[in-house]
């Protein structure tokens, strides 16, 4: 007959409580360190938004100065090269600023003064605003936030249109070119004003053809009639131009142009 060894009840338990001890101690150690990473991932979090915020401050900062810049430059006078520059924040001193510009070229917004443009002809902007990047970088250029705008010149009141033309006199179906600007009242000239033109009759009349910026102008020593044939009428007459600028709207003339028959 079999004998079975009977362990003690004390045995049996204090058996299981070291196991389970082990396991519990495992358990709070694998805890504590989720914990601690989570904390320690949280605390890096914490830290980029705080650079981030930082950065996005200094970086409108940066770009309001280089709009007041803009503004002081006068009018037709922005250059980006002024505007570009590379420091380091006083403030934050791990703050690397770079800032770079370009001119920008913007399709003319005034529908109605292009009216008189072929239709294949797009008119542009190339001198009224710059493209400016602001780039901010810290911890080592680890990190970077970027900021990027764009910064008109400023502006100024239209105050005269002058235009010119080399010879008053044309010959019969012969042409003579007219230029026009815009100038406020210190005799500045404004860029990329937009004109319309057209021809006053005096005692006789000629064909326009503005050209695909509207700032020149080719005056024609010929007329056409209701029935579209054209014929020279010789005479006198001015050429007219409208601008329009900064809500603001101005009528020059050019001296009498003789049309010789």
């Amino acid at each position: 007959m079999k004998r079975t060894a009977v362990i003690p009840r004390a045995e049996r338990q204090g058996g299981s409580s070291l196991i389970e001890t082990v396991i519990a101690l495992f358990v709070l150690t694998a805890s504590a360190l989720v914990i601690v990473a989570l904390f320690h991932s949280a605390l890096q979090r914490s830290t980029r938004v705080q650079g981030g915020a930082t950065a996005r401050l200094i970086a409108e900062n940066a770009l309001g100065k280089v709009r007041s810049s803009a503004r002081l430059a006068g009018v037709g006078k922005l250059d980006p090269a002024v505007l570009d520059k590379t420091f380091t924040d006083p403030d934050h001193p791990d703050y690397q600023v770079q800032v770079r510009s370009r001119m920008h070229v913007l399709a003319n917004p005034c529908a109605s003064h292009q009216s008189v443009l072929e239709p294949d002809q797009k008119q542009l902007m190339n001198n009224s605003v710059a493209l400016v990047d602001v780039t901010v970088t810290w911890d080592d250029g680890r990190e970077v936030y970027r900021l990027t705008s764009l910064v008109e010149e400023g502006s100024s009141d239209l105050a005269e249109i002058a235009v010119k033309i080399s010879n008053k006199n044309i010959g019969p179906l012969a042409e003579e070119v007219l230029v026009a600007e815009a100038k406020d009242s210190q005799g500045n000239v404004i860029p990329d004003v937009n004109f319309v033109w057209w021809v006053e009759p005096i005692t006789g009349n000629g064909l326009l053809f503005p050209d695909n910026t509207t700032s020149s102008a080719r005056l024609r020593n010929e007329t056409r009639g209701f029935d579209g044939v054209t014929f020279v009428q010789s005479g006198t007459c001015r050429v007219a131009v409208q601008a329009r600028y900064d809500g603001q709207e101005i009528i020059g003339y050019s001296e009498d142009i003789t049309l010789d028959p």
